[in-house]
């Protein structure tokens, strides 16, 4: 779908081709248009007739073709044919005959030659009938509307006295410049999805306020913007009142969405496209959507919310939450999320979302799904801010810091949003720390999957900061798809069962890939399936030595029913210099890897600032979470 400024700087001219059986009128019809007056010697085929754009509503020139109806010049008219941006058939209705015609000889070709182009029906030399007559017309006029699709205004003119040929022109121009087909259903006489998606994202982009309301300061600056001028107190009282009059309820705090659905509804059942098509232009649509204004992200650049962003989504939030749940529902989200498209949401929503936010989704969640796709994909993320109605929404993203110079400071990075990849073999418990991470119940039955697998949720890290943590899981047969996006991946969670030591020696041949300085952290799960003290088995003792190797910490023990001391400290141990750091495998157990090793004072550093205490064991080197 086009805007009108946009198609006429694609042709320039409007082709209206006039077609109809011999003696029709068209020609006549034309020869008037283009004099002025009634002109009886007509040639048998007109010369093409220019309208000047001065005497058009859209400032594009209109070109009038005539055509022959000598079956030996057929040729030449589908050439015309399909050039057509509307088709007008000249027939005189008396006669049922030509009805007929229209419906057996020219609609087969029209459907084939051009099957989209819209159809104009001219009932001519209507000074020629009588009342009788004119009845009889009509009804035929209302037959052709039925039955052929393409169909879209039929008049009734005169050549002679010049009735209705400047609604000719209108009608014309308003078919190309101007669609209403697009825009509303003439079956139900409904707008269609395309439009309410269109026309309810101009509401919100003129609804600055985040309210449900136009209110009047919003509705003039809406009608400045589109027809040109601001409203006056008085303009705005007398067309709400003309509203009511037509049956729209208005709410005392001003124009909702729906209302405004109404009136531009109205507009189109009045033949005054126009004025809708005149909103798309002034928001400068292309397509279905406004022109997206350029951004090109930094390179290698990782963005997050800004807190401009944030704080317009929690202003979108609750501008949805119809019921002020603090909570917003399957049908509040559809509501809100109908004028985007594609839909920006991560295919698993809502269920990579905590288990209270499943079937309600809570203000800190959806928040965590924005930062999410902030940092997937920030061109179509700002694009879909735009479409829900943001303004400026290069400034609702910023790039995150940098880790490593922050780093060689000494210092801790500062971040909303940090993300860890689960890595390690099959079965070794990474679904189940997925669960567990977003507060769900276990799983009854372990399921294979080959997909990466990403959950968002917040954590309370530090000295009680709340910010949003991402979970990937990643499975055997998307790792190498994992390390292409490796420069997302602030922490990696080698995931390992203490009772397979096949899994462990998984993940010691995942070390190898991972560049040096990657945060690198092990995890041991199903700790409480052991039947020995894990420090007197010998999956620890190897355990131990690999990360002595790797320069690596010791490796963290856990179980799907530990309480959630682990998911703080990993957020930690990606923002923390100098810890979980790997280094070379061929520096082995000497003085280079030993400088890995976190030191006491770092490990109370970061023991400190966990709520609720973790037990630190300093002459086992592990911690259980």
């Amino acid at each position: 779908m086009k805007t009108f400024q946009s198609m006429q700087e694609r042709m320039r001219k409007y082709h209206v081709v006039i077609i109809g059986d011999s003696n029709s009128g068209k020609t006549t019809l034309i020869e008037s248009i283009r004099n002025g007056a009634f002109v009886e010697d007509v040639p048998k085929v007109a010369e093409p007739c220019e309208i000047s754009e001065e005497n058009l509503i859209s400032h594009t020139p209109m070109v009038l073709y005539d055509t022959s109806s000598d079956p030996a010049d057929e040729v030449e008219t589908q050439s015309l044919l399909r050039k057509a941006d509307v088709i007008v058939f000249v027939a005189f209705l008396k006669y049922e005959q030509n009805m007929q015609s229209f419906l057996s000889d020219w609609v087969p070709t029209l459907q084939f030659v051009c099957p989209n182009t819209p159809i104009i029906i001219v009932s001519s030399k209507t000074d020629l009938l009588s009342s009788d007559d004119q009845s009889f017309t009509r009804s035929q006029l209302s037959t052709l509307l039925k039955r052929v699709s393409n169909v879209e205004v039929c008049l009734e003119c005169s050549s002679k006295t010049h009735y209705n040929l400047d609604q000719l022109i209108t009608y014309s121009e308003k078919l190309v410049a101007f669609p209403i087909s697009p825009l509303l259903n003439r079956t139900t006489n409904q707008l269609t999805p395309k439009a309410i998606r269109m026309l309810s994202f101009a509401f919100r982009r003129f609804n600055q306020s985040n309210t449900r309301f136009l209110s009047d300061s919003e509705l003039s600056a809406f009608n400045e913007c589109c027809y040109g001028s601001p409203l006056t107190e008085e303009g705005i009282e007398q067309f709400k009142s003309s509203l009511q009059r037509q049956g729209i309820e208005l709410a005392s705090e001003g124009i909702t969405e729906q209302n405004f659905l109404e009136i531009m509804k109205l507009f189109l059942l009045h033949d005054h496209p126009e004025n809708v098509w005149g909103v798309f232009n002034a928001l400068q649509f292309e397509g279905e959507y406004p022109r997206f204004p350029e951004w090109t992200p930094e390179n290698d650049a990782i963005y997050c919310l800004s807190p401009a962003g944030k704080h317009f989504l929690k202003d979108l939030f609750k501008r949805f939450d119809r019921d002020g749940d603090h909570r917003l529902s399957r049908e509040e989200v559809d509501e809100m999320m109908q004028v985007v498209d594609p839909l920006p949401l991560a295919p698993g929503f809502p269920a990579n979302l905590p288990e209270s936010s499943r079937r309600n989704v809570e203000p800190t969640a959806w928040i965590c799904e924005w930062e999410l796709l902030v940092r997937v994909s920030p061109v179509s993320t700002i694009r879909a801010l735009n479409q829900l109605g943001g303004s400026d929404v290069s400034s609702f993203v910023e790039p995150l810091p940098d880790k490593v110079e922050t780093w060689k400071l000494g210092e801790t990075v500062e971040r909303s949003v940090v993300q860890a990849f689960l890595f390690g073999a099959h079965g070794v418990g990474k679904s189940s720390l997925l669960r567990r991470f977003l507060g769900s119940s276990p799983a009854g039955k372990y399921l294979p999957d080959q997909s990466l697998k990403t959950a968002v949720n917040i954590v309370k890290h530090g000295e009680g900061a709340v910010d949003s943590f991402i979970l990937t899981e990643v499975n055997e047969e998307t790792e190498n798809q994992a390390f292409e996006h490796l420069r997302f991946c602030d922490l990696a969670c080698l995931v390992w069962d203490v009772t397979r030591p096949d899994s462990l020696h998984y993940v010691m041949r995942l070390c190898s890939r991972f560049p040096r300085g990657t945060k690198v952290l092990l995890v041991a799960m199903k700790s409480d399936l052991l039947r020995v003290k894990y420090e007197s088995t010998e999956v620890f003792r190897e355990c131990k030595e690999f990360c002595a190797k790797w320069g690596l910490e010791e490796s963290l023990l856990t179980s799907m029913y530990a309480k959630d001391r682990l998911f703080p400290l990993m957020f930690d141990c990606a923002m923390m210099p100098e810890i979980c750091e790997i280094g070379a495998e061929e520096e082995g157990e000497g003085e280079g890897a030993a400088s890995f090793l976190w030191p006491v004072t770092v490990w109370v550093s970061v023991i400190g600032v966990i709520v609720g205490g973790i037990w630190f064991f300093h002459r086992r080197h592990w911690i259980v979470c």
